[in-house]
């Protein structure tokens, strides 16, 4: 029989402990708990009362939306890595210059990197030069950079640079010292939470049709940890609250019979 990584086991240990301090009124009933070496169950604990109640685990998290969310991830590293270390900005014109990459950019090549650098830090001083000339840099938008004809390295990786003035309205503006003036625009945009909830609901039947009857109090522990990172939030029309979330999935398991709870 298969057994859990050691990764794996202190990492669900972490879930369970979390679990029980969401859970006091639980955890009080808990004298204590032992991770078998097989891959099931995940937690047998054992009660203050001397009975056992096995835990099998499942994590909530659309697979696909992680894998796009960890490779932007590394992209965003592998570009402020490639920029290097920054310094202080020394235009007294913009505060800020935000990177918006392709949608369709899986990685910055190692072999790009030098000349992406270099193009990137020439159009900052091409705009620091222009921009007393250039009025309509000075509105609050300040200069959405879209055109790279210039610039063939940015072009392949970048959609916009952004330059944010540093002074609209006779009022300064500043990024807070422990922040960098160029960093990379944080992944977002538009989202549906039935992606989420549909990954709720596939977590929910994949446990409850792998298993049949136990022949001892077994129940199933769905937690939400990597997705509050890496996937669309769950708020939507019908699921304002994570209390909502739980209503629904309690609507989705009633005639289960597998767990003894969920």
């Amino acid at each position: 029989m298969a057994t859990r990584s050691s990764n794996h086991a202190k990492d669900e240990k972490a879930i369970f402990d979390a679990f029980l301090s969401a859970y006091p009124s639980f955890a009080d009933q808990v004298k204590h708990f032992d991770q078998p070496d097989d891959e099931f169950p995940d937690i047998v604990v054992t009660t203050t009362a001397e009975t056992t109640i096995e835990f099998e685990l499942g994590e909530w998290l659309d697979g696909v939306q992680m894998g796009a969310a960890k490779r932007y991830e590394a992209l965003e590293k592998a570009i402020m890595a490639a920029l290097g270390s920054q310094g202080a900005n020394p235009s007294p014109h913009f505060y800020a210059v935000m990177l918006s990459p392709h949608e369709d950019v899986g990685k910055l090549h190692k072999s790009d990197q030098a000349a992406f650098r270099a193009e990137l830090r020439r159009l900052i001083a091409v705009t620091n030069d222009l921009w007393p000339g250039k009025r309509a840099w000075h509105s609050p938008q300040g200069r959405m950079c879209r055109e790279f004809a210039e610039y063939p390295m940015l072009a392949k990786y970048l959609h916009t640079v952004h330059f944010f003035p540093r002074v609209v309205r006779d009022v300064s503006r500043s990024r807070p010292a422990r922040q960098q003036w160029i960093f990379v625009q944080a992944r977002g945009g538009s989202y549906s939470p039935d992606t989420q909830l549909a990954a709720l609901a596939g977590i929910l039947d994949q446990k409850i049709k792998h298993y049949g009857k136990f022949w001892r109090p077994t129940r199933l522990l769905i937690h939400y940890g990597k997705a509050f990172a890496y996937n669309a939030p769950y708020v939507g029309v019908e699921t304002q609250e994570f209390a909502d979330v739980a209503a629904l999935a309690a609507d989705a398991v009633r005639r289960q019979a597998a767990f003894e709870r969920i």
